[in-house]
């Protein structure tokens, strides 16, 4: 497998964004949820996990993206 051309400024970009998005979140009020198995969960979880997901997904397609917040993967 060819290895894929991304650069560590688009991560670090990426990386960055989520960030503000988790503290987009933080600054107001915001409900927990609980995970099957107890750990907490908010929105800003989703959204960060949604910006990186994404933005990994448009940069290295097909790739696999294994992620607490993400669903199993088949392997």
């Amino acid at each position: 497998m060819e290895p894929i051309p991304v650069r560590t400024e688009e991560l670090c970009s990426l990386a960055a964004e989520a960030g503000r998005a988790i503290l987009e979140v933080y600054e107001g009020e915001f409900d927990v949820e609980y995970k099957d198995d107890r750990s907490p969960l908010t929105r800003a979880d989703k959204a960060s996990h949604e910006i990186i997901r994404e933005g990994l997904d448009g940069r290295c397609p097909g790739i696999p993206i294994l992620s607490e917040e993400g669903k199993a993967i088949p392997y």
